[in-house]
């Protein structure tokens, strides 16, 4: 596949999830990488979102990944997850008060309500998850 056929199917699927978050729909896969359009509007439309703050240098983030996407995959059907990758976005890693990678950031309605600094393990994000949707549903 050449260059150009990557990034114009690169394009398409940017569009649809554009529109899928437009629409206030949630994708089809359980993580989705955001910019600070993207974040602006799912945190906009979505009333519970959680946003990985990482790096591709960071070997912490790199573990935590697949942590992160099981659980994505896990709670899929109540939450949207997102990645930020903070060398691409520095800015929201500045608006977000991310001093640390990896960070996960919990929000309820667009505010943040909980902070997770360091590779998390799996129960610990899925016990947060729990106490927040129970809290806040």
């Amino acid at each position: 596949m050449s260059d150009k056929s990557v990034d114009e199917e690169k394009e398409i699927l940017e569009k649809l999830l554009r529109k899928l978050i437009e629409q206030g729909k949630k994708p089809s896969t359980p993580v989705i990488e955001l910019d600070e359009m993207k974040l602006k509007e799912v945190l906009k439309r979505h009333k519970f979102v959680v946003v990985d703050f990482w790096a591709p240098w960071c070997l912490p983030c790199r573990k935590y990944a697949p942590i992160f996407r099981k659980v994505a995959e896990q709670y899929e059907r109540e939450v949207i997850f997102g990645k930020v990758n903070v060398e691409k976005y520095p800015s929201l890693a500045v608006k977000f008060h991310v001093m640390s990678i990896p960070t996960t950031i919990i929000f309820v309605n667009g505010h943040p309500v909980k902070r997770m600094i360091g590779a998390v393990p799996e129960r610990d994000l899925k016990e947060a998850l729990t106490e927040i949707l129970s809290r806040f549903d």
